[in-house]
């Protein structure tokens, strides 16, 4: 079983200046799969806040669904065609088309992990997306590597 833990925290200079944090987390899980996402919203950006909720909550569903399918592109293929698949789940997913404009710029981080141990893990912002598979994780308190390190013992 693998337990998502995550936090949102306003920065000094957000608190300071009374400027919203436009930071968003979301998580989703299947009996297969966790995902999460976190979406930091382009503050000068009017509706970037109502964007960066909305990536957060439908890219981990996302994951979810469609991870074997983007694991084995991810195997057999170059980022720019995995790339491309990604960037078009999200764009036909029900309710983005109102996002893809100037007015609602944020950045996307995601990671999905497969009960095997499988992960894709993505950034999406400044023009960028990567999306590739983690190959070795390592658990820096304890030295355990890989699945035993996703594992939640203590």
């Amino acid at each position: 079983m693998i337990k998502p833990v995550f936090a949102v925290r306003q920065g000094v200079y957000h608190y300071h200046y009374d400027i919203p944090c436009q930071d968003c987390i979301g998580w989703n899980q299947n009996d297969r799969v966790v995902a999460l996402a976190l979406c930091d919203g382009a503050g000068s950006c009017k509706d970037s806040g109502k964007a960066a909720a909305y990536f957060s909550g439908i890219t981990p569903k996302l994951l979810c669904a469609c991870f074997d399918e983007l694991f084995s592109l991810a195997e057999q293929t170059d980022d720019m065609l995995l790339k491309r698949a990604f960037m078009e789940l999200l764009k036909n997913a029900d309710g983005t088309q109102e996002f893809w404009n100037n007015d609602a710029l944020t950045t996307l981080l995601f990671v999905a992990v497969r009960d095997d141990g499988g992960w894709l893990a993505g950034h999406i912002g400044d023009g960028e997306i990567f999306v590739y598979n983690v190959s070795r994780v390592v658990k820096v308190r304890t030295g355990e590597e890989n699945f035993a390190a996703l594992q939640d013992v203590e």
